[in-house]
């Protein structure tokens, strides 16, 4: 009886364990973001940057171009890695683009199996000449939109990336989610219907796992949010989803 008594309570404490373990499904690293959120685009400048994206407290660098700045680190003995990016119009040097992207690369998820868990933001000044031009369909257009959203980042990050090789590993990442919905989109354009749900649009990455994607278009302002892994988990009832 004493052992059928411990087996139970086992059990109950594994349940336990699962469960709490699937209920951490929002980033750890909300922190990374304030940031993200400090600067405004078309209003924010180069001094307002500088003095916002880096988290002096913590083990960051900043790594610098005539156009672009981004600040970058990891957890020691861990596989995290972050960066938030800010890229300026080159006139007024003004912020016009701007990237937070943290990964887990060996998070633990249901099941206590190793996940890769990765969360990219964007936001963009997207130029008229792609906002305006002639599609066949709304749909059509967001993903010419997307796309700009792809080349303008791989312009952006190209300048820095020589700097870190973290730099350059969390690009290569953001890059290949990226060509894989556009590859998703080329095949079934309907879905970029999902783009403004909450819910966003669903996603299979091979290499990563599932995900979801949400973009909004409003005026000349593009906002791009993707997760993937455990962070998809209840993705329309994130607060940083349903606040765009």
């Amino acid at each position: 009886m004493r052992n059928k008594k411990s087996l139970v309570l086992l059990l109950i404490v594994l349940c336990a364990m699962l469960l709490t373990t699937g209920c951490q499904v929002r980033p750890k690293y909300d922190h990374i973001f304030e940031r993200y959120y400090l600067t405004a685009l078309n209003i924010s400048n180069s001094s307002d940057v500088m003095s916002a994206i880096r988290d002096d407290e913590g083990a960051e660098l900043v790594s610098q171009s005539e156009s672009v700045v981004a600040s970058w680190g990891e957890e020691k003995n861990t596989s995290i890695m972050w960066f938030n990016a800010v890229a300026f119009n080159e006139e007024d040097m003004t912020a016009v683009r701007k990237y937070g992207f943290v990964v887990d690369e060996k998070a633990k998820s249901y099941y206590f199996l190793s996940v890769l868990n990765m969360r990219f933001d964007a936001e963009l000044i997207m130029s008229p000449d792609v906002l305006d031009a002639p599609y066949a369909d709304a749909n059509a257009r967001k993903i010419a939109v997307l796309r700009q959203v792809l080349k303008k980042f791989g312009e952006d990050v190209i300048q820095l990336t020589g700097d870190s090789q973290i730099l350059d590993s969390s690009s290569a990442m953001i890059k290949q989610v990226l060509k894989r919905i556009l590859y998703q989109l080329d095949h079934s354009p309907a879905l970029a219907v999902r783009f403004e749900e909450l819910e966003g649009m669903k996603f299979d990455q091979m290499s990563f796992g599932d995900g979801r994607v949400r973009m909004l278009i409003e005026g000349n302002l593009v906002k791009l949010k993707f997760k993937v892994g455990s962070y998809v988990r209840d993705f329309e009832e994130h607060l940083d989803v349903i606040t765009m």
